[in-house]
């Protein structure tokens, strides 16, 4: 019955030394750093009958000496875990000739070591899958690019981006640390209204093997470990929504775009018999014609502005009603303008009748809105 005691005794010792053991390493392992070495050395302390006996040291490969032995060390592993999502929740409205239009995203690295991230922005098409919709709308495989990929500075200035260099990956963002990403674009001048160039910008997880930090420069992208657990060196377990990708990488995107906010002028010229010799409402010979231009923004979303019109009249078989609408030959938008040559007003209406060329300078033409010309020529009599 004594031995009993005994054993249940060392029992008891040896499960609250055991469940120490196993509390000291919860705790650490919480949030601890990739790389950390945990190091740990059980004691046993026993009775052989009623005599205690010197307490042994544990070793990973056994150890029955007491005061020998060696400590059991592993090493924590990296849990890689980061979002990246796009700020505003709308696509950047532009307009043709915009210089450094640029979109937000926010990449947060939710995982135990300081990493990096390789950056790269992949521009969708209307072949992609969904068209390549993005905040609802279907890209129009009008292309604003090529994207320029900038990592703030971390200047805390909200709102202004500040660089030192353009850099397509992130470097060294620390644990539970955000950094701002802006993906720049000059767009064309000929952009056309209500275009839309969507993109995805990835960002794929990369890290020393042996989580030493190495600023000013990419580290390898990171692939998910396999098999058994190997204490001496770091490995790496994908905690990301997305997990591994086809690459093996560890990879997360967010979608934006640009929409191109423009002018869409619509033009349209008609003619109209306005009289004729016989009142015949017929084309003839010394009958005169009114052309009505109409240009047309109503589609638009931004003014036409510097609009000019050109026409060349067949002087062969036209000549310009002079004084048609007096005191003007042309009216814009029902003002008279004079088009007489030489013309010395600076009324935007000029015609040349030794060639028939007409020119037309028509105000702004607001979105929504439309403008309209119009000129009399009488066909050349028998």
């Amino acid at each position: 019955m004594k031995t009993v005691v005994n054993s249940a005794r060392l029992f008891t010792r040896l499960g609250i030394a055991a469940a120490a053991l196993l509390l000291s390493q919860q705790v650490l392992a919480v949030g601890t750093d990739a790389g950390t070495a945990v190091s740990n050395q059980a004691i046993v302390a026993y009775d052989v009958g009623t005599e205690p006996q010197t307490p042994i040291e544990s070793d990973p490969l056994g150890n029955s000496t007491p005061g020998a032995g060696a400590a059991t060390v592993f090493l924590v592993d990296r849990r890689v875990a980061f979002t990246i999502v796009e700020v505003g929740g709308a696509h950047t409205e532009v307009a043709p000739g915009d210089v450094q239009a640029f979109t937000r995203f926010e990449l947060t690295n939710n995982g135990n070591a300081i990493m990096d991230f390789d950056l790269d922005a992949l521009d969708l098409t209307s072949a992609s899958p969904g068209g390549g919709t993005v905040h609802g709308a279907a890209d129009t495989d009008d292309s604003v690019g090529p994207f320029t990929i900038r990592v703030a500075n971390g200047d805390g200035i909200t709102g202004t981006p500040d660089f030192a260099t353009d850099l397509p990956y992130v470097d060294e963002l620390g644990e539970e640390e955000t950094v701002v990403i802006y993906v720049f674009a000059t767009i064309p001048g000929t952009s056309p209204n209500d275009a839309y160039d969507n993109f995805t910008l990835n960002a794929t997880a990369a890290d020393d093997a042996t989580a030493t930090p190495t600023p000013g420069a990419l580290d390898p992208l990171l692939t998910e470990s396999a098999g058994a657990d190997d204490p001496t060196v770091i490995e790496s377990v994908f905690a990301n929504t997305s997990g591994a990708d086809v690459n093996g990488n560890a990879t997360e995107g967010a979608d934006d775009g640009f929409h191109v906010n423009s002018a869409e002028l619509v033009i349209s010229k008609i003619s109209a018999v306005i009289s004729d010799p016989f009142g015949s409402g017929k084309a003839l010979p010394d009958a005169v014609i009114e052309y009505t231009v109409t240009v047309d923004n109503t589609a638009g979303a931004s003014p036409a502005q510097n609009v000019v019109m050109t026409d060349t009249l067949q002087i062969a078989n036209v000549t310009l009603e002079d004084e048609a609408y007096a005191p003007g030959d042309v009216l814009i938008n029902g003002a008279p303008c004079n088009a007489d040559f030489p013309d010395s007003e600076p009324d935007g209406c000029t015609y040349d009748a030794s060639t028939g060329d007409m020119t037309i300078v028509v105000p702004d033409i607001a979105a929504g809105a439309s403008a309209t010309i119009t000129y009399r020529v009488r066909i050349s009599p028998l």
